[in-house]
């Protein structure tokens, strides 16, 4: 066998766990397996039998798996269920789901989690030969190159649990032995540094694709319509990931005087909807973030919701494309956020989301499907304010 030894750190609250979710946060190797498989398909998506070769499959041919991982030197310093930390913190509105607010007006965790600072080893194995004793070797050199770079994308622009795609997760990597030198640092001392190894490592992706793809995919991918921008500045992850908060919140939050100008017409489209006053023909353009999404309007005490209908007619899921990653530099003084946009198509087109207001199956209760265009205006705005060199932004792709 050969293999990495990745040492790593968490920078910002890891909301993970096994069956028991709300007993103990826990690590566990099938979580980042899973994770390094996303990430392998979003580079390359059209080579199912690569992917099962290096993950494993049940289909004829297949079978296990040929990269073995081991969590080892586990020094964790585990947070509670109920903790408050978060109260009255832009990171609870990151963290919606994770941290909520109880009877008392408080945010709180729903969960135990892992704290920030923790430490773990991930070893990464390449097995040398298949079970079936036929010496016949189970990944050659080119497959481990396309696991490595499925590696390295979910080290730069992925986490590890809940809200992860929000920022929490994040993790750091201290030190390496057994990856690449042709492959992009990993530990930049500065956003400029840190702007150049991202670059090369998207500009490389065209290059070694089957296919580049153009306009919309159907699932998540590397496409030319992907954008990648490096923004805000903290003195650690977690105050990276606050600051974070704070202005997402401001560009979309009606009370906001910085609220961009697609909020007021979300918020307008979703008051006369709950109110009767009017039907709307269009979903609230935030819907691009993900589905589901709730409003609640003070004045008039009414709420509504927004949701993707799966197949079944039930309440679906649609997770966001854009990923919120925080990243400490190798200084440990300062952190930033990466913000990566891989868009593909909201939702199939023969489905639509479902605008409602009042309890299902009550009086009151009112509906309106309609269709879901492939619209992210509110997504390119925000990364648009990213940008800015208020913002401590840095355009790093296209």
């Amino acid at each position: 066998m050969t293999e990495i030894i990745l040492k790593l750190r968490v920078v910002t609250p890891l909301f993970i766990a096994g069956a028991e979710q709300e007993q103990q946060a826990e690590l566990r190797e099938p979580s980042i397996k899973g994770l390094l498989r996303f990430w392998y398909r979003a580079i390359y998506p059209d080579d199912p039998e690569g992917e099962a070769k290096i993950f494993g499959g049940q289909g004829k041919g297949q079978g296990q798996s040929g990269v073995l991982l081991r969590i080892t030197d586990r020094k964790l310093s585990l947070g509670h269920k109920d903790d408050d930390r978060w109260n009255k913190t832009k990171t609870a509105y990151l963290g919606y789901g994770v941290i909520v607010r109880d009877k008392k007006k408080k945010e709180i965790t729903t969960r135990p989690y892992i704290k920030s600072g923790s430490r773990f080893s991930l070893i990464i194995r390449f097995n040398q030969f298949r079970s079936d004793q036929s010496h016949q070797c189970v990944l050659n050199a080119e497959d481990k190159l396309r696991f490595k770079r499925a590696l390295w994308a979910w080290l730069m622009f992925g986490g590890l649990g809940a809200r992860s795609r929000k920022g929490f997760g994040s993790l750091m990597l201290d030190s390496v032995v057994g990856l690449d030198d042709d492959l992009p640092c990993l530990n930049a001392n500065n956003k400029e540094e840190l702007q150049a190894s991202i670059h090369t490592f998207i500009k490389g992706i065209s290059a070694f694709q089957q296919k580049q793809i153009s306009g919309y995919p159907e699932y998540t991918q590397w496409s030319d319509k992907t954008r990648c921008v490096i923004t805000g500045q903290g003195k650690n992850g977690e105050d990276a990931l606050e600051k974070l908060g704070c202005k997402i919140s401001s560009l979309r939050s009606y009370q906001s005087k910085d609220k961009l100008a697609w909020v007021t017409d979300d918020h307008d489209l979703m008051d006369k909807f709950v109110r009767n006053v009017s039907v709307p023909t269009h979903p609230p353009i935030r819907s691009a973030f993900g589905l589901p999404h709730n409003y609640f309007f003070s004045s008039s005490q009414q709420s509504g919701e927004v949701n993707f209908m799966d197949q079944n007619g039930k309440k679906g899921r649609r997770a966001s494309p854009v990923f919120f990653t925080v990243y400490e530099f190798s200084t440990h003084t300062q952190a930033c956020v990466v913000m990566l946009f891989l868009p593909a198509i909201l939702i199939p087109e023969n489905k639509e989301v479902r605008l409602s207001t009042g309890e299902q199956g009550k009086a009151g209760y009112r509906y309106k499907d309609l269709a879901l265009i492939d619209d992210f205006t509110a997504i390119t705005d925000i990364l648009d304010e990213f940008s800015k060199a208020d913002n401590h932004g840095l355009k790093v792709y296209p």
